[in-house]
């Protein structure tokens, strides 16, 4: 099926908040059940941020996203929608 609503969400250097966000943001749309997706881009982080996305836990709901270098808030967003 696909979704009702798609959220994608561009992340650089955002070990710390990613797991936050994506709780909170997964709570706000629960009501839509499996018919939202959250798109986590790690748009080219020097930090864990992948480690991050790849720690969280399966969803089916979620899709991760990892680009190798930085291609700017826009490319994150086109990356995400591709």
């Amino acid at each position: 099926m696909q979704p009702t609503l798609a959220l994608v969400v561009p992340l650089f250097n955002e070990e710390a908040a990613i797991e936050g966000v994506v709780r909170t943001t997964l709570a706000t749309v629960a009501p839509l059940g499996d018919r939202v997706r959250l798109v986590l881009v790690d748009n080219g982080s020097t930090d864990g941020t992948a480690a991050v996305l790849a720690g969280l836990a399966p969803d089916p709901r979620l899709c991760r996203v990892c680009l190798p270098t930085n291609r700017g808030y826009g490319g994150g967003i086109l990356a995400g929608l591709g």
